[in-house]
């Protein structure tokens, strides 16, 4: 069930995306203390609707599974931008749950446990739009808040051999995010 974080921001919960049950999992309690940004391997390019998300959610959680053999999604949250309508009407920016907080993430290999994955649907440049930067902060202060024992935000390049997140995420958005989650920043 969906819920508010703030007036424009919105946590939309698996049953919203009618999610598949994972397979199995490890259940890592609440001591995430790292997380990690990701970002998709596709764009936002024509994402206009609630249901075109939904469609996306439910094609990551297939890939993840059917392909990569995983129990489910990889990641814990998905960030959707902001989007303007067809219509002209100005959608905010939307998160989506993925896997469960306690169950360790399968998104940095061979460093999963004791983390929380977050993937933005980047821009076509791999820049988050600022609405959906904003919506990283206010989901990582939500679980703050909420007593999460988060210490560390870096991007998935930090730990793993990869260009993800991207250099614009990497090099613009996580060092605004740590900062209005005073989280340290894994690159400096």
């Amino acid at each position: 069930m969906s819920e508010k974080l703030t007036d424009s921001i919105t946590y939309y919960d698996r049953s919203d995306w009618n999610a598949r049950a994972w397979k199995d999992f490890t259940d890592q309690g609440w001591d995430a203390g790292e997380v990690f940004i990701h970002h998709t391997a596709d764009t936002a390019t024509y994402i206009d609707s609630f249901e075109d998300q939904v469609k996306r959610m439910q094609s990551y959680q297939d890939y993840h599974m059917n392909v990569k053999g995983w129990d489910d999604i990889g990641y814990h949250a998905v960030v959707f931008p902001e989007f303007t309508t067809a219509a002209g009407t100005d959608v905010p920016a939307r998160i989506f749950q993925g896997r469960p907080r306690n169950h360790v993430p399968a998104a940095q290999e061979n460093h999963n446990h004791g983390t929380l994955a977050v993937a933005v649907v980047a821009a076509g440049d791999y820049h988050m739009k600022r609405n959906q930067r904003y919506a990283v902060e206010v989901y990582l202060n939500h679980l703050l808040k909420a007593g999460a024992p988060l210490k560390t935000l870096g991007g998935h390049r930090d730990v793993t051999s990869t260009s993800c997140p991207g250099d614009g995420i990497y090099e613009d958005d996580l060092p605004i995010i740590s900062n209005a989650a005073d989280l340290r920043w894994y690159a400096s």
